[in-house]
């Protein structure tokens, strides 16, 4: 058939011929009962096309059907032409039309190919110049990066479908260089991003494995719940002087592994601690508490596993009424709004502290305190009871029985009462708030916890008087949880 007879054919064809992109279509013959229309039944395997350097349409792997009226078909991919192909400029999707002719009728389908430049290099654009600063297990803001494409035919266009490759956002550490990756017509290329990943403060309990060890072996419970100032910064960890936060009444710096610490300034100059998870022992899954909505509920007790801080009981008056004591405001004040986030707070319930004369259980306490119950304070330390109390995994009086506690580095240079062990161990012994009476020096005085555990020789009774820092007894801290 020569161009003219064929431009005619086509003329009388286009109100009739319409092909989908998906490349499955039909045209009418001219009569008006259709006798057989073509698709592809299958599309050549090369449907991509490099700009200005593949010249020529490739058809390799096309099968072209034709089907007819009475359920018949044959394969005539060999009979058909192909017009459409054009690869001197980029185009998403091309029309390729696909012509067979029978018995002096034409009949086509279409498929789409695409030109493309091929991929060079991409740049990925911030809005900032700064690292991305995210807290361990958050999410990227990813609406903050563009990707821009390079072409070898000079163009350049932004796009989409990029990847990050290999990034892990519990991983805490500065400037972690995160891939951006992009493939466009089984090319790959990628650049770079910087993230800073920073150790994340603790909004809800972290429950320990059982089989956990702790101080009453693997046979107890263990939380991670809150963060406060424990072990002395690595010598290879640099302090970020011009990146810090304030926190409760404390101040952290940023380390360059990620982490925060707090300095401690002494005469012989300052050092820094590691902010860390709180470790604590769960003494009882069912105390009684309020919550800050008033509802009365059911939650575990639980005592922390070290001596995280350390305070005197009370003013150098020398009161032993734990509920105007120096030590009950400094917890819930300072020490709450320091070791726990406004989201781990609400997870704390305020129990009944009966601080009156059953509060030594089987020991005596020669003057009760008048006030005798507390129902407002969300942290506490224990009575002589509850660490007299077996069902919370302690022992005898005489003996350690699941008490003793360590002091962490921090609290030691910051200032305990304390002594080393033969084995180079720090030990304290430890406040409780159940008075004692007056001391044998007309002092008042409260229990406490030995640094061998006991209780019952003169190391239990805290006379309060005026004391410094190198002085004064550590506090183990007890919450309840919902």
């Amino acid at each position: 058939m020569n161009n003219l007879n064929k431009i005619a054919a086509i003329s009388l064809l286009a109100f009739a011929c319409f092909m989908a992109p998906s490349c499955k279509a039909s045209a009418e013959g001219t009569d008006a009962e259709v006798t057989l229309h073509i698709e592809c039944e299958v599309l050549p395997e090369k449907t991509a096309y490099h700009v200005s350097v593949d010249n020529e349409l490739i058809t390799d792997g096309i099968k072209v059907v034709a089907e007819y009226s009475d359920g018949s078909s044959k394969d005539v991919t060999s009979e058909c032409i192909y017009e459409g192909f054009d690869s001197s400029a980029v185009t998403a999707a091309q029309t390729i039309t696909v012509w067979y002719e029978e018995e002096g009728e034409l009949y086509t389908t279409e498929f789409e190919i695409s030109v493309y430049a091929e991929l060079l290099s991409i740049q990925v654009e911030l809005e900032s110049e700064e690292n991305f600063v995210i807290s361990r297990g958050e999410e990227l803001d990813l609406s903050q990066i563009k990707v821009l494409a390079a072409y070898d035919d000079g163009s350049e266009k932004y796009v989409d479908g990029w990847e990050l490759a290999g990034f892990r956002n519990r991983l805490i550490g500065l400037n972690q260089e995160v891939a951006i990756e992009y493939n466009e017509n089984g090319t790959t290329c990628s650049d770079s991003i910087f993230v800073d990943v920073l150790y994340k403060f603790s909004d809800e309990p972290d429950y320990l494995p059982e089989g956990t060890d702790g101080t009453i072996g693997t046979e107890g419970r263990y939380v991670y719940f809150g963060d406060y100032p424990q072990s002395l910064k690595d010598s290879e960890v640099e302090i970020l002087e011009d990146r810090s936060i304030e926190v409760g009444v404390n101040t952290y710096y940023l380390g360059s592994d990620g982490y925060y610490y707090a300095p401690v300034e002494k005469s012989d100059g300052t050092s820094y601690y590691l902010v860390q998870p709180m470790k604590w022992r769960i003494l009882s899954e069912t105390c009684t508490g309020t919550t800050d909505e008033g509802d009365n509920i059911s939650g575990k007790l639980l005592l922390a596993e070290e001596i995280y801080t350390s305070s005197r009981f009370a003013d150098p008056t020398g009161t032993n009424v734990y509920s105007e004591s120096v030590v009950r405001q400094y917890l819930n004040h300072d020490f709450i709004e320091t070791a726990f986030t406004s989201s781990a707070r609400e997870f704390m319930i305020k129990p009944e502290l009966n601080n009156g004369i059953h509060s030594g259980g089987s020991f005596p306490v020669l003057e009760e305190e008048v006030a005798s119950n507390i129902r407002t304070d969300k942290v506490f330390i224990l009575s002589m009871a509850d660490v007299s109390n077996p069902d919370y995994g302690f022992g005898g009086p005489t003996v350690e029985g699941g008490r003793q506690r360590y002091p962490t580095n921090y609290i030691v240079k910051v200032g305990v009462h304390s002594s080393t062990t033969a084995d180079g161990k720090v030990k304290a012994w430890w406040l409780l708030r159940t008075p004692y009476g007056i001391a044998s020096n007309g002092k008042p005085a409260t229990y406490g916890v030995n640094s061998s555990g006991t209780l019952i020789d003169e190391n239990g009774k805290v006379t309060q008087h005026p004391i410094n820092n190198s002085s004064r007894p550590g506090i183990v801290p007890a919450v309840v949880i919902r």
